[in-house]
């Protein structure tokens, strides 16, 4: 099972930027997440999504504005979870 972990600078940005996209009438199929702690200690909020669709209209919509900090693909394998941080452009 694969999915996309969308990270940004400020915590409450991850907010703003998950009601954005519930007020669309398009369905993006985001939930707001806790970050593993695997990835960064702390309780830092994200966006988890399964479509690399949402991930490019994210970052083409809303880097700019809500400046994103990282962002990780995640995969199940055998009952083990495996982090990978992706590079991404704004442009």
């Amino acid at each position: 099972m694969d999915f996309y972990l969308i990270t940004f600078k400020y915590r409450n940005h991850a907010v703003i930027v998950h009601n954005l996209l519930n007020d669309d009438d398009r369905i993006y199929n985001t939930k707001l997440a806790s970050l593993p702690c695997r990835i960064k200690s702390g309780c830092d909020l994200c966006l988890k999504t399964s479509s690399i669709e949402t991930v490019n209209i994210i970052i083409r919509n809303y880097h700019e504005k809500y400046e994103i900090d990282k962002i990780y693909h995640g995969q199940k394998e055998n009952g083990v979870i495996f982090y990978k941080a992706l590079r991404f452009t704004s442009e």
